[in-house]
């Protein structure tokens, strides 16, 4: 059975009953779609407040989450505290299983001296925030994680929208497996398969087969692929222009990232984005 929807509800109640805001951020888009905004977003006045406080500023909210504290939860796989851009401080709770890379986000949380830079608009909201004590945090982690435990979160939603080849990644090639950790790192820059052949001492003929061989697509298709992942993630956890998504995902063309993602995911990036928000029911789908 799939218990998702309980935990959506668990996660509702404990935010009522603690006051305290939790968010899961995760690259398994399936897992967004019957999610309420509160659950998507720091829907709180302080995070509210810095994200239209500028374009740039809110920038700097969607990398935080869709970037560096997700990835630094996937690689850490315990929970840990993150501080903000913004100077507000999270616990971090790492869902790392066979399916997903995702995290539970908890607060935003005051702390001591990190709101002095702010300007005074957004320094008088930051000290609205929550504290909580060394004890709370521990305590806060004992749920969260035992919250995974039960949810059983191996059988929870499969990606619909997933567009990258399933692979055994602990039996791959080293020479594929550099190639991989390039791509996924590097992927908003403009990459060539001829640089990569070089990196990693392989002839262009040779490289190219062997990823077609590995992943069941060329070079060319998975980084198309890739770059669409995240741009569908940073189009249903953010409110920036399509434009500014775009070239953050390393589309230099917007027409060209609009026509690709039609082909793929059969609407385009407008029309997803519509439908994000026309969204009425937070479990429709499920």
């Amino acid at each position: 059975m799939n218990r998702y929807p309980k935990v959506i509800q668990t996660l509702q109640a404990f935010s009522r009953f603690s006051g305290l805001h939790v968010v899961l951020k995760t690259a398994e888009r399936a897992w967004l779609a019957p999610l309420p905004e509160e659950l998507r977003y720091h829907c709180c006045a302080f995070c509210r407040a810095v994200k239209q406080h500028s374009e740039r500023m809110n920038l700097l909210c969607s990398r935080h989450h869709a970037e560096t504290a997700l990835g630094e939860a996937v690689r850490r796989r315990v929970p840990f505290e993150t501080t903000c851009h913004a100077g507000v401080t999270e616990l971090v709770i790492p869902i790392v299983t066979t399916r997903c890379r995702g995290a539970f986000f908890v607060g935003p949380l005051l702390s001591s001296g990190e709101g002095s830079k702010l300007p005074e608009d957004l320094r008088k909201l930051y000290l609205s925030m929550p504290k909580v004590s060394r004890v709370q945090t521990a305590a806060l982690t004992e749920f969260f994680s035992s919250l995974l435990n039960i949810a059983e979160p191996e059988g929870w939603q499969n990606s619909p929208r997933e567009l990258l080849p399933p692979a055994d990644y602990g039996r791959i090639d080293e020479r594929m497996q550099k190639t991989m950790q390039i791509l996924h790192r590097e992927f908003r820059k403009p990459l060539r398969a001829g640089a990569i052949c070089r990196e990693i001492g392989l002839s262009r003929s040779r490289f190219l087969h062997c990823f077609a061989k590995t992943f069941g697509i060329g070079f060319c298709e998975y980084l198309q692929r890739l770059r669409l992942s995240e741009a569908i993630q940073w189009i249903e956890l953010t409110d920036l222009p399509l434009s500014a998504v775009a070239a953050e995902c390393g589309f230099r063309d917007q027409s060209r990232f609009s026509a690709l993602f039609k082909r793929y995911y059969r609407m385009t990036p407008g029309e997803f984005r519509k439908q994000r928000t026309d969204r009425s029911s937070p479990f429709s789908g499920s």
